[in-house]
């Protein structure tokens, strides 16, 4: 059975910009847990799945969330599905990675989040194949 899971949130966080570390509390859109049951991964499902909730959520990009302790299939995966390889490490353990800085010339806070209710951050679906 397929099982797709994600966790998303809007917390609010003390950042570090980068090049000077100046600290700046913003509430970005957060990844919390990504996760595709085992036998289904390696078929393009988590890419084309993050894909639609990134629409969902009005952002043009994976770079635009922050990604809480990512796993290390999760790195190599954003790397391959989105061109992101550069992050920066919070001391907080979220990553951000560098185009998260650039898009805007500053540190992007993302609107309040439509595709979950505030009462649950997180969505889960199993399908039958």
């Amino acid at each position: 059975m397929l099982q797709i899971s994600v966790d998303l949130d809007q917390p609010s966080l003390p950042l570090s910009l980068p090049p000077s570390s100046q600290l700046v509390e913003t509430s970005p859109l957060c990844l919390l847990d990504f996760y595709i049951s085992t036998p289904y991964q390696r078929h393009g499902l988590g890419a084309f799945f993050l894909r639609a909730v990134l629409r969902h959520e009005g952002l043009e990009g994976a770079h635009l969330l922050a990604y809480d302790r990512p796993s290390p299939r999760l790195l190599p995966f954003l790397a391959k599905h989105f061109g992101l390889k550069n992050y920066e490490r919070q001391h907080n353990h979220f990553v951000l990675f560098d185009e998260y800085f650039s898009s805007s010339g500053v540190c992007p806070s993302s609107s309040s989040s439509s595709f979950f209710s505030p009462s649950s951050s997180s969505f889960s679906s199993s399908i039958a194949l």
